[in-house]
């Protein structure tokens, strides 16, 4: 799976685990480059409950563990492809959201079709994947020049987040709506659109969110993150495990054994 997909399932991820903490930088003034964004109609108080309810979460997710499934489906050649894995999260002290996912089964068309382990690890700052089949160990910062961490969890940073900030702040990037659940929806969740604003659109990557809220969790247990060139990249949870203390980051240290293919990005280190 490529680097930049990989990162993808990173950011999704962290939109469902990351319920915890600081996830965005403070509002400033737009520079004098962008175009200002005036203040959004009235939001939908169903999506505006629902999203208050998230905001509220943070502080009170301390760590997180679930079965994952991750799928993609590619617009143009209408191949998909996906991951079935766990997924632990951890709210660090010093890093704030971290999480480390353990993918062990490739699936075509939903399908399970072998045995292939990969890593996948955020830490705050870096994200790194170790793919043991192929034996490559991919390590990037998400960090701008000169950030801290939290800023790679902004809804414009490496790993963006549209859960646990403002309520407010949602509102003036994104129009945001409850939609109908489909046939398998729970009565105790809600289906939130969030589409980038018009005057906003060039600052994100994809053309549109939608979350699935468990009211009872008060978090996503799926998110469907639709990119600009159509893909379909959705990332669902089961068996939820809240606050258990139970769950631990995968070791992010270079395997032993020979002939792995090494590739830090600037600013990250082994």
């Amino acid at each position: 799976m490529r680097w930049n997909r990989m990162v993808v399932a990173a950011g999704l991820m962290c939109v469902t685990l990351s319920a915890a903490g600081q996830t965005s930088a403070p509002a400033t003034e737009p520079a004098a480059s962008e175009p200002a964004v005036s203040a959004p109609a009235e939001m939908d108080p169903v999506a505006r409950e629902a999203l208050k309810m998230l905001q509220d979460r943070k502080g009170t997710l301390k760590d997180f563990q679930a079965k994952v499934n991750y799928d993609v489906v590619h617009t143009k050649t209408e191949d998909r492809e996906g991951k079935l894995g766990t997924v632990d999260y951890v709210m660090d002290s010093a890093a704030g959201p971290t999480f480390s996912a353990r993918f062990d089964i490739d699936t075509s068309e939903g399908v399970p079709i072998k045995k292939h382990r990969q890593d996948l690890v955020f830490d705050g700052t870096n994200v790194t994947v170790i793919d043991y089949a192929g034996k490559t160990y991919t390590r990037r910062s998400v960090l701008g020049p000169g950030g801290k961490p939290g800023d790679a969890t902004s809804l414009n940073g490496g790993v963006p987040l549209p859960i646990g900030l403002n309520v407010e702040e949602v509102g003036r990037n994104f129009a945001v709506t409850a939609l109908p659940g489909d046939a398998g929806a729970k009565a105790d969740e809600v289906v939130l659109q969030l589409v980038p604003r018009e005057e906003v659109r060039g600052k994100f990557e994809f053309k549109k969110l939608v979350l699935t809220v468990d009211r009872k969790l008060e978090l996503p247990v799926k998110v469907v993150r639709t990119e600009r060139n159509g893909d379909v990249t959705t990332v669902e949870f089961s068996e939820m495990a809240v606050n258990t203390g139970k769950s631990t980051m995968v070791d992010t240290s270079l395997p032993k054994g020979g002939n792995w293919g090494i590739d830090l990005g600037e600013g990250a280190q082994k």
